[in-house]
């Protein structure tokens, strides 16, 4: 016979599984992020406001990094994806263009995040380094829609 839980168990808000802990672990872990601590800073005097300014500042460029990185990665994968459409068959065509499609996805998500971290970035070299990668996006953008255009041309062909 199988033991089942009570329904008050089943009902109960707290969680009950391991997912459910790692994912308030998890939410514990954001509400600990550097940015957020750099926010808590003291900022009391003028020696405090501008450690608090700097500590932002570093946090916002360690956090906009990954995004920077993701545009490159996402440049490549429709570079891969422009080579595997010219040798691929007409059934994994769909996966190609669903691979540049991500890809641009991705691309402008990121995008995104690091314009509206640039807002409070203040080293000159981190920023312009990161909207180098944004003008990048673009690029990324338009390759990824051609490629998908000349996929659906193929497969309508």
């Amino acid at each position: 016979m199988a033991r089942t839980r009570p329904r008050s168990a089943v009902l109960s808000p707290r969680p009950t599984s391991r997912a459910a802990s790692r994912f308030g672990s998890l939410r514990l872990r954001r509400a600990r992020s550097p940015p957020r601590r750099a926010y808590r800073l003291p900022k009391s005097t003028a020696e405090e406001q501008a450690a608090r300014a700097a500590a932002i500042a570093r946090a916002l460029i360690n956090m906009t990094w990954p995004s920077a990185k993701v545009i490159g990665i996402a440049g490549m994968v429709v570079d891969i994806a422009g080579a595997l459409a010219l040798i691929s068959s007409r059934t994994v065509l769909c996966d190609v263009a669903a691979a540049a499609e991500a890809a641009c996805a991705a691309e402008a998500i990121a995008r995104v995040n690091i314009e509206i971290n640039l807002a409070g970035i203040t080293d000159e070299q981190a920023s312009l380094e990161m909207i180098a990668e944004t003008g990048k996006a673009q690029e990324i953008i338009a390759s990824a829609e051609q490629l998908s255009d000349t996929v659906r041309e193929q497969i309508r062909a």
